[in-house]
């Protein structure tokens, strides 16, 4: 009886995980400019830096046992803040596809769509992501290097940029240096 309601309870964890992975953002922007607006700040090129197996190592070897550790610790905190803030991004970016999902031209039904499927590899990235954070806490020889998310965070904003380039000229620059492409 025991393991039937742990199974219970592990099986509707699960799927309250899986819901909240796959549901975009409780926010509904309105347009893209709004979408754009909500959008909290990430600079690639730092969290590339703090993901860098190869600084890493370059700080192993130059500093102190010590204050290596607790410097990698730092890091890790950071990276863990970067990844929730882009899982944010990607929550408001899943909700405007799927507002576009309901617009009347094709070509934005299809955008939508295809935001879509890329945002959602860009979550369960990042969900991997924030998973080898975790366990580079219990590990000190691992260090995460998610070459997979730069190269969907990048596919994103390159949709993004190459949609309102047509669609929204005036936001071109705002989304190219939000994602800087």
């Amino acid at each position: 009886m025991m393991w039937i309601a742990i199974i219970l309870v592990v099986a509707a964890t699960a799927l309250f995980a899986i819901y909240g992975l796959l549901r975009g953002s409780l926010e509904h922007p309105r347009n893209l400019a709004e979408m754009v607006e909500r959008l909290r700040p990430i600079n690639p090129a730092s969290l590339q830096h703090l993901a860098s197996r190869r600084e890493d190592e370059f700080l192993r070897k130059r500093i102190p046992n010590r204050e290596y550790r607790r410097l990698r610790n730092m890091r890790m905190q950071a990276l863990r803040a970067y990844y929730s803030n882009a899982l944010k991004n990607c929550s408001l970016l899943l909700a405007y596809g799927q507002l576009l999902g309901a617009h009347a031209d094709p070509v934005h039904v299809q955008f939508g769509r295809d935001l879509c499927r890329v945002t959602l590899q860009l979550r369960f990235a990042l969900w991997r992501g924030l998973a080898g954070v975790f366990f580079c806490g219990f590990a000190p020889s691992l260090y995460p290097y998610p070459r997979e998310i730069f190269d969907l965070y990048h596919e994103v904003g390159f949709r993004l940029s190459a949609f309102s380039e047509q669609y929204a000229p005036g936001l071109h620059l705002i989304i190219s240096q939000q994602f800087s492409l």
